[in-house]
């Protein structure tokens, strides 16, 4: 699940899930991609330039790609909606 979902303030109006989260669909789904992106976050902060792994660089920075593109849609999304 992206940030630009994330809003605490939409907490207010209650769960936004159908089920509960380890068998709601589209928890399962975020999840998913979330995961896909992001790994299981052993990793997390490191970007290409502060990796020790020089192996891991390029995926951080496919990663990093990944991410801009994705915020730069839901960006346009949201202001074109």
């Amino acid at each position: 699940m992206s940030q630009y979902k994330n809003n605490h303030k939409d907490w207010i109006k209650g769960w936004q899930l159908e089920k509960d989260a380890p068998y709601d669909e589209l928890w399962l789904e975020e999840r998913k991609q979330l995961f896909a992106l992001n790994g299981n976050g052993w990793w997390w902060g490191w970007t290409e330039e502060n990796c020790p792994l020089d192996d891991l660089k390029p995926h951080l920075k496919h990663l990093y790609e990944l991410r801009e593109k994705e915020r730069k849609r839901h960006t346009h999304d949201r202001c074109h909606s």
